[in-house]
């Protein structure tokens, strides 16, 4: 049987949370057989009324659409018939009505072919953090928290 290797929430240096240039994770994804390939870059406009310091914030928010939607769709354009790659978005969830809408004006304007709807902070404050955790750890694969 043929292998299928299919990646569609990656993040790159355009992400908070990314090291790796898009060009650089196409053609290792590439080199490993990846059949279908997504950039799926964060917009965390949750983290606009969110608990979290502000240095930490303004990282958070650090609109980069502009300039991450040019390059990933070249890099779209350059490996057509080569490798499926989908230029997407991660979005964060509020249910903050400005915040909801803030995402529907991103959609609108850069058209990602796919979006990843997120929840990484409840209450105003991230799950990572130990300010929301405190002391708890999780528990092996079973992510209960004890």
């Amino acid at each position: 049987m043929k292998k299928f290797i299919v990646d569609m929430h990656t993040h790159s240096a355009f992400s908070h949370d990314g090291r790796a240039e898009l060009k650089d994770m196409l053609a290792a994804a590439q080199k490993m057989g990846v059949v279908f390939y997504g950039v799926s870059e964060h917009y965390d406009f949750d983290y606009d009324l969110s608990k979290v310091d502000e240095d930490l914030r303004a990282r958070l928010l650090a609109e980069g659409g502009e300039e991450y939607f040019h390059a990933a769709r070249h890099l779209q354009e350059d490996y057509e018939g080569v490798m499926n790659v989908a230029v997407g978005a991660e979005f964060g969830y509020s249910d903050k009505q400005e915040v909801q809408g803030r995402y529907a004006l991103t959609y609108e304007k850069y058209r990602p072919d796919y979006v990843i709807n997120s929840v990484h902070s409840m209450l105003g404050m991230d799950f990572a953090f130990a300010d929301f955790v405190g002391d708890k750890k999780f528990c092996g694969d079973k992510k209960e928290i004890f």
